[in-house]
């Protein structure tokens, strides 16, 4: 799952930038495969920095286990999806990526 500028800050506001950095997937390289075509090598390094200049890429799993966790840790389920609705609309505010 990428996380772009706006997640980031989201993340970052709840407090578990650290947790979502310290799970990233490490992947450098894709290669899509389209039917019949020949399969051609991407290497993210390149790509990424040219669409947006803050990005992490974490397992979605991952991603669900640390919000999951903040969430029990911060109290009711509720109070924690208003605080992150809240965080969500202040990103809004940001640049896309």
């Amino acid at each position: 799952m990428d996380l772009f500028r706006r997640a980031l800050l989201v993340v970052e506001n709840m407090g578990v930038l650290a947790a979502v950095c310290g799970k990233v997937t490490g992947t450098h390289t894709v290669v899509p495969h389209r039917g019949n075509a020949k399969p051609i090598t991407v290497d993210l390094r390149k790509v990424v920095p040219a669409v947006s200049d803050n990005h992490v890429e974490i397992i979605r799993d991952d991603s669900s286990e640390i919000v999951s966790d903040t969430c029990l840790t911060h109290g009711s389920a509720r109070a924690s999806l208003s605080l992150l609705v809240a965080e969500v609309t202040a990103a809004r505010q940001e640049p896309l990526i």
